[in-house]
């Protein structure tokens, strides 16, 4: 039987995990490596539950979702797994690439009472600090209530024996060096509720300080100049509010800059560099409950949640308490269709439903899932606004911009 595992990231082990001093002290990403680790335990001892070590299906959400595409660009992950799903996150997404790591981890020691001058000492003086410490001092990194919502993450390392990560995830797909596997990729229709649904009740103060909030909010605070910042920030608000901010539009806002522009150009890459197919959703699909519940505190409907298609195939506790309705019920079969078609034979597929794969690097593909009875095939023109946001040459590694020129 096909073997499926799941890639996630918590908070706590966020600091822990990814923490580089940009050297060979602490070069960062084991967080990823602990997973490769996981990965060849599974090659190692999958036989003995009954799976299938010559058919392994990564999946991940959000940051899960970065984790299992940052697998494609490993070297240590090869011959590890044969297919991956990734929702909601990969390795181009603003927040899936940390800048200013060893600023970071001098700022974390000197909160811990650590020397933060010397790597070495840096490194064994937060060894003997307990978590709770840490994740005590960590909150001094939020410039507002869990924003930015990934402090610390992975980076691209210094060479070195056992490196994760040596080159940008955009240089590893434009020059084709990734695994060459079926991947899948998603977005929710309302991605932005996350984070966008933390400010519902401060909308006012977003519109009034949208200057100084937006840069740490939409991840560009790090990659840009200080006059850039304020002026790039001034277009946004421009392009996306007509005369002040309103909570719809915050959420469409967030969901376009944090999850769907990359995950377009992501899968556009991807496509161009591989053999194997690559499939993209969009989850167009609000069920009898949704994240948007435990994000905004309100069962009000303000659109498909980030997070929203998972509760079709994993148990969502915090969010689905009771029995699924009829439709969801629906909804949860297709998923589990889909997911356990992919793991066994490489295509997603649906029963009298056509899900193709992209062709090319110039038309984004994609099955949009609207209702159970209503899922059927688009192309995507300008998904997430990407073409205003090309125009802002958000600098955030040297070649993006001949990238995204050339798709």
């Amino acid at each position: 039987m096909p073997t499926s595992t799941s890639c996630n990231s918590q908070p706590v082990g966020e600091t822990v995990g990814f923490l580089s001093t940009e050297d060979e002290v602490q070069p960062g990403n084991n967080g990823l490596k602990d997973q490769v680790q996981a990965l060849k335990w599974i090659q190692k001892n999958i036989k003995y539950f009954g799976g299938n070590p010559d058919s392994v299906t990564l999946s991940g959400m959000s940051a899960g979702g970065a984790s299992v595409h940052y697998h494609y660009l490993s070297p240590l992950s090869r011959g590890l797994f044969h297919r991956g799903i990734s929702q909601s996150g990969t390795a181009l997404s603003p927040w899936a690439m940390q800048e200013a790591s060893l600023d970071k981890a001098k700022r974390l020691a000197v909160l811990m009472g650590c020397p933060s001058q010397s790597s070495r000492e840096l490194v064994d003086c937060l060894k003997l600090r307990n978590g709770n410490q840490i994740a005590e001092a960590v909150t001094n990194f939020f410039v507002y209530d869990a924003i930015p919502f990934s402090p610390f993450g992975p980076v691209v390392e210094v060479n070195h024996k056992g490196a994760f990560l040596t080159e940008h995830p955009y240089n590893l797909l434009v020059d084709g060096k990734i695994a060459d596997l079926p991947w899948i990729t998603s977005v929710t229709e309302s991605e932005g509720i996350y984070p966008a649904a933390f400010f519902a009740n401060q909308i006012d103060q977003v519109d009034k300080e949208f200057e100084k909030i937006a840069p740490h909010i939409l991840d560009f605070n790090y990659t840009i100049s200080e006059v850039e910042i304020e002026y790039i920030s001034r277009k946004i608000k421009k392009h996306y509010f007509k005369e002040s901010v309103t909570l719809q539009e915050f959420i469409r806002l967030c969901g376009d800059r944090l999850f769907k522009i990359e995950a377009d150009i992501a899968a556009k890459l991807q496509v161009a560099a591989n053999k194997s197919p690559v499939y993209f959703y969009i989850m167009g699909y609000r069920g009898q409950h949704s994240f948007s519940e435990l994000f905004l505190g309100t069962s009000d409907d303000i659109g498909v949640s980030h997070g929203d298609d998972v509760q079709y195939y994993l148990k969502t506790p915090l969010v689905v308490e009771d029995k699924l309705s009829e439709a969801d019920e629906e909804m949860k079969s297709i998923f589990m269709q889909w997911i356990l078609n992919f793991a066994t034979f490489n295509e997603p597929k649906i029963n009298g439903i056509l899900w193709r794969p992209l062709q090319s690097k110039e038309i984004l593909q994609v099955l949009y899932i609207n209702k159970p009875r209503d899922i059927y095939m688009r192309v995507e023109e300008d998904l997430g606004f990407r073409s205003f946001w090309n125009q802002l040459s958000l600098k955030e590694n040297k070649n993006l911009c001949n990238i995204r020129d050339e798709l």
